[in-house]
Formats: structure tokens, C-alpha cells, sequence
């Protein structure tokens, strides 16, 4: 078979000038070149005159802003040019959430139709000290004998080391120095993945260990463990287990507090809201939005350990509780069962499998859904095929992805909804990540 050349379309990755339209839903700058493509620019704005470099097809790196927005302010963060994280810190917080607000009125009309929204006030806490949650990465460099300790930079396997981090609880914080140290000091920096910190009770720490730890390297952790309050667990690829004692930390148990007070106890890993303040503010606009009378049945899906459950079999009959992972689902279980909620049925269900027959046999009055940023559109596919009697009166829906979110809305539209309320949840401030609750009727 005779072959022929054919050229590969290699991007050209010479610096181009451009004016910047509008911001997409990722907040990234999009350019509008000559040629007829489309460029995303991550850290440029709206009105901007810039020079950027093509990175791939649709992507490209910001050189230079030739001319700045009015909008544009100065990143208070030091490591902001480096570190990946928190990526719009050039815009303040109100800007921040008019545009995520902007990016998810754009994606639901375009994707769902929908017209004259009216927006509720946003969920909104500290814009800084917030995260409760983060993982450090970990380099140990053997021949300048170093461990590089921080956050990966933007599309980059490389460490950008810090010191502290503005948007860590201060607890949090604090500890990034005297661990390095510690790590430094009993040379596990050799057999270190990363570092999981997580504000919860207690602080607890967490080590993705490659090796078994020896005796002196544990008793140094517990030493440490106690002189900070706080308590370590050890992660491998098989099991992740503490090494403090209830006696060295006061608690060795990792629990969430409920809106009620209920304790929700959890495994580091598994999945927990990292901005707590904005969190009960939202727990609580989902059950004033649902509005479910005391004799409903509400389904939650994709429900973690608990965080809507427990509250929501406060205040109705029944709680079907449907979780994807095993182990957060008997972990939901347990902590139902240790709160007296006896109203509450925790399963472990495929969400991406489940069908029609088996949503309509729950029977559920309400729904509220709390999905990853892949969407429910499985879910919700399989609203316009259950019968009218078995549809739920309202559902609620907490999204972390708006383009999955103005998806899933058009399915739920056509299945004889409308869309009641909606409002931003700043989960994340100072990123691009952005999260929305939506109460959608159903229409008489």
C-alpha cells in the first residue's frame, strides 16, 4: 500500500497581540483572532490589549497585558505568579462573582433555554482563610539533599514552594514550616507521595507513604502530634490508618459537625466541603428551598456521609440516602445510626447505572442532588420516563461545574419543571471554580 506524507498541523506557538471579548465559564480570557479561531487566556479580562503565546488548539499562555482593565487589581497572594491554585486573584471578590454569575446565566441560556433569571442573594463567607482541606506536594531532592514542600503550578508537574498559604485556615497554615522541618528532621521526605491537611475537630494530617514508617520515625510523628494537637494517619496504596492516640490529640476520630450538631464522622479521603462557613449556609438554603413538610420522602442523591442527610431526617419522614462509594455509604450508615436517625437508609448505588424503575420505586417526594463536576445527567435522563405520580414536587440541585449543571438542566425542564430559584454558592473564592444551587418545580 503506497503511503503519502502528510504535513501534522503543529500549532504555531509564536507570540500573537490580541483584544480580549469576554471571559468563558472557566473565567479564562477568550480572544477572538483574524483567522476566525478562538483563544482561552487564563488571567487576562474583559477589554484587555494583550500578547499571548498559543499553546494548543484553543489554549494559550498570557505574556503580557499591553493594556489593563479597570477591573484588574493586584494579587495579594506572593506565590500567585507561580502557584496553580487560586487562579483570579487579580479580580476582586465582587467581580469575581458578578462573572461566575455571568458564566452560568450564559451556559443555562444557551444549553436550556432559560430567560429573566432571577438570581438570589450569593452564599458568601471570608474570601481568605477559608480552606479546611488541601494537599501539599512533596520532592525530596537527594543530591542538594532538599524537600521541595507547596502546591503544583498551573498545568505543571513542578512544586511551588510556600512558606504559608492565604486561603488555608490559619491552623493550617501554621503547620506548613514545622512540618518541612519535621519531615526534614526524621527523613521521611525519602518515602513521602504528598501531604493531606484537614481542619475538622482536630487538625489531622495525612502522609501518602510509598514505605512502612520505622518505630523512631512514628514515635517522632506522635511526639509532634502532640505538642501541635493534632493527629496523624498514615496512607499507602492498600489502607490508610491513624498512629495517634485519642490520649495525644484528644480525639484520633475525624468528625464534621451537622447543622443540628450531629456528628459526621469521616475517613481523610473521603469527600468533605472545604469552605465550612459557606457550607452550613448552603445546607441550610437547600432545606429552605426544598421546603419539604414533615411527611415527605426525600431522596439524596450522591449524599457523601451525610452532609444534607442527617439534617434533612430532622425534618421529614424518610431519608433515602444514595452514595456511589462504599465505604462514605456505611460510613453515612453509621453516622444516622449514632445520631438516632433511625428515618434514614443509606445505599450504595452506581448513579451512572440506576433507572427509571428503580428511582420511581423510592417513591420520594423531594430530590436533592450533589454530583462531581461530571454532572447527574443519568439521573436526570430518566426524570421524563418515570410517571407523573412518581415525580418528585421539587428537586434541588448543588452544582460544582456549571457547563454539567446547564446540561442537566434542559433534561429536567423537559420532564415538566421549571426553574424556581437560583444562586451562586462561592464555595471556592479567589479561583474559577464556581457553584450553584438551582430549585427546579414541578409545573401543575
Amino acid at each position: 500500500m503506497v503511503q503519502f506524507f502528510k504535513a501534522s498541523k503543529k500549532t504555531d506557538k509564536q507570540p500573537r497581540k490580541g483584544s480580549v471579548a469576554a471571559l468563558d465559564h472557566q473565567l479564562q480570557g477568550v480572544v477572538r483572532e483574524q483567522s476566525g479561531g478562538t483563544r482561552f487566556v487564563a488571567g487576562a479580562l474583559p477589554g484587555e490589549q494583550i500578547t499571548y503565546k498559543p499553546l494548543s488548539k484553543f489554549s494559550a499562555e498570557l505574556l503580557s497585558v499591553k493594556s489593563a482593565s479597570t477591573e484588574r487589581i493586584e494579587p495579594p497572594c506572593p506565590y500567585y505568579q507561580a502557584c496553580g491554585g487560586c487562579d483570579v486573584q487579580h479580580l476582586n471578590e465582587s467581580n469575581q462573582q458578578t462573572y461566575k454569575q455571568a458564566a452560568v446565566a450564559g451556559l443555562l441560556q444557551k444549553f436550556a433555554q432559560t430567560e429573566q433569571l432571577s438570581w438570589q442573594p450569593t452564599l458568601m463567607a471570608d474570601a481568605w482563610c477559608y480552606r479546611r482541606k488541601a494537599r501539599l506536594a512533596t520532592f525530596w531532592d537527594g543530591k542538594r539533599q532538599h524537600l521541595r514542600l507547596g502546591f503544583r503550578a498551573a498545568k505543571s508537574k513542578q512544586i511551588t514552594e510556600i512558606a504559608n498559604c492565604p486561603v488555608l485556615r490559619p491552623s493550617l497554615s501554621a503547620l506548613i514550616e514545622p512540618l518541612r522541618q519535621l519531615i526534614f528532621d526524621t527523613g521521611l521526605g525519602r518515602t513521602l507521595g504528598h501531604i493531606e491537611l484537614i481542619q475538622a475537630n482536630v487538625v489531622h494530617v495525612v502522609l501518602r507513604v510509598l514505605k512502612p514508617l520505622s518505630a523512631p520515625q512514628k514515635q517522632e510523628l506522635r511526639a509532634f502530634a502532640e505538642r501541635h494537637s493534632l493527629a496523624f494517619w498514615l496512607q499507602d496504596d492498600n489502607s490508610i490508618a491513624s498512629v495517634t492516640t485519642a490520649k495525644e490529640c484528644n480525639n484520633a476520630f475525624c468528625y464534621d459537625q451537622s447543622i443540628d450538631g450531629d456528628r459526621l464522622y469521616f475517613t481523610p479521603g473521603d469527600f468533605i466541603q472545604v469552605n465550612a462557613d459557606v457550607n452550613e449556609q448552603m445546607v441550610r438554603q437547600a432545606l429552605a428551598w426544598l421546603a419539604p413538610e414533615s411527611e415527605a420522602v426525600v431522596l439524596d442523591l450522591f449524599a457523601g456521609v451525610g452532609n444534607f442527610s442527617l439534617p434533612l431526617a430532622r425534618r421529614v419522614k424518610q431519608v433515602i440516602a444514595i452514595e456511589g462509594v462504599a465505604g462514605m455509604s456505611q460510613q453515612l450508615a453509621d453516622n444516622a445510626q449514632a445520631a438516632g436517625c433511625d428515618n434514614l437508609t443509606a445505599e450504595t448505588q452506581d448513579l451512572s447505572q440506576i433507572g427509571a424503575k428503580k428511582l420511581a420505586s423510592y417513591n420520594a417526594t423531594h430530590w436533592l442532588l450533589d454530583p462531581a463536576r461530571a454532572g447527574a445527567d443519568k439521573i436526570v435522563e430518566q426524570l421524563g420516563q418515570l410517571p407523573e405520580q412518581r415525580k418528585p414536587t421539587r428537586i434541588v440541585y448543588v452544582s460544582c461545574a456549571p457547563d454539567t449543571l446547564a446540561r442537566d438542566s434542559k433534561c429536567i425542564l423537559a420532564a415538566g419543571y421549571r426553574l424556581k430559584q437560583l444562586g451562586l454558592v462561592d464555595m471556592f473564592p479567589q479561583t474559577h471554580h464556581i457553584e450553584t444551587m438551582v430549585c427546579f418545580e414541578r409545573v401543575a
